[in-house]
């Protein structure tokens, strides 16, 4: 396996991206604050716990008027 361009698409992008840096060091406004991102990573999982909580009372609630108005129309045609 050899390290480096293979074609002339690698060696375009190598020679575009050469000089681009993912992370500078000297620049602290360059980093994300860890304690933010673990309260983004909390506030994302208590909406994916609150979606499913609301999402099973959504299909319990539903389950139930489906079973009143099958029970309502069958006694609605016994009476007709």
């Amino acid at each position: 396996m050899a390290i480096g361009p293979q074609d002339n698409l690698d060696e375009m992008l190598v020679q575009k991206y050469a000089q681009k840096q993912v992370n500078d060091p000297k620049r602290p406004e360059s980093t994300i604050d860890p304690d933010k991102i673990m309260v983004s990573m909390n506030n994302y999982a208590l909406v994916g716990r609150c979606m499913a909580a609301v999402n099973k009372r959504i299909l319990a609630v539903s389950y139930s008027l489906n079973v009143e108005n099958a029970l309502h129309s069958s006694y609605r045609k016994a009476f007709v």
